[in-house]
Order: C-alpha cells, then sequence, then structure tokens
C-alpha cells in the first residue's frame, strides 16, 4: 500500500467512465499532443495510411486520432465517455463511436490496427482483451503509454 494515501484516491477506486466528464474541455485545451515520430513509429511498416482503419481504443477528444487522420488514415475513435466524444472537434476521416476497451462493437477482422494512446489507465477493468485477425493478416495493436510504442 502506498504511504499517506486512502483508499479513496486510488486509481482503482475511481470510475473510469464518468471521471474526466467535467473535464472534457480542459482536455481540448491542455493535453498536450503527441510528438510525429509516435505517429510515424505507429504506422511504421503499415500498408499505405490511405488504405488503413485504425480502432482508437480510449479515444477521449481525438488527440491521437486527429494525427493519425491528418496522416489520411481512416480512424474509429472508440471513446465511452459521451463528454469527450462531444468535446472532440470534427474531422472527415474519423468516426466517433460509443465502446470501451471491453465492449468495442467492431466486427471481428474489421480494422487494420488497434491503438490506445495513453488510455491504458482507464482500461484497468480489462483482465484479457481478445482480439480476432484472420491468418496470414498483417495486422498490428500498437499501445502507446508515454510515448512509447508497446508490441
Amino acid at each position: 500500500m502506498l504511504d499517506n494515501q486512502t483508499e479513496a484516491t486510488l486509481l482503482y477506486t475511481l470510475d473510469p467512465l464518468n471521471r474526466f466528464s467535467n473535464r472534457a474541455e480542459d482536455y481540448v485545451k491542455y493535453r498536450p499532443i503527441y510528438p510525429p515520430e509516435v505517429i510515424n513509429i505507429t504506422l511504421e511498416g503499415l500498408a499505405p495510411a490511405s488504405q488503413l482503419i485504425v480502432a482508437d481504443i480510449g479515444a477521449g477528444t481525438g488527440i491521437a486520432s486527429r494525427l493519425l487522420a491528418e496522416r489520411g488514415v481512416n480512424v474509429i475513435a472508440v471513446e465511452p465517455n459521451a463528454a469527450m466524444r462531444e468535446a472532440a472537434e470534427p474531422h472527415p476521416q474519423i468516426e466517433f463511436r460509443n465502446g470501451s476497451a471491453e465492449t468495442t462493437k467492431l466486427p471481428d477482422t474489421s480494422v487494420d490496427l488497434v491503438t490506445c494512446f495513453q488510455a491504458l489507465n482507464m482500461n484497468y477493468h480489462v483482465k484479457t482483451q481478445k482480439l480476432r485477425f484472420e491468418p496470414g493478416d498483417e495486422k498490428e495493436v500498437v499501445l502507446v503509454a508515454l510515448g512509447t510504442r508497446i508490441k
């Protein structure tokens, strides 16, 4: 147990769905964007951006989704928090959907890449996430935590 912390302040006791509802505008104004290198590494070795469909899980206000879309990627931004989805700046190549890491509501094999940009802390209830790709498909899952690609 951590010193000087009460049970109420520990991350696992907080509501991952609603705890940022009243902070969506602050996310839009103050949350930093990812450096171009992070997007470069994420897309490295994949098909041309215009041919990719990416599911960005825990998309929030769409910071990473927008950066991917600006490269020509078609993005399905999956975000469970309505306030965060509503605060997102629209982009013609981004489709925001209500969903979570546990329940993306995406059909099997419907995307080429699954990303989760610094939203792992919101998915702490996920013990396993089953991702099914067709045999022989060259599809990837990319987790970005503090700018590091974990593959």
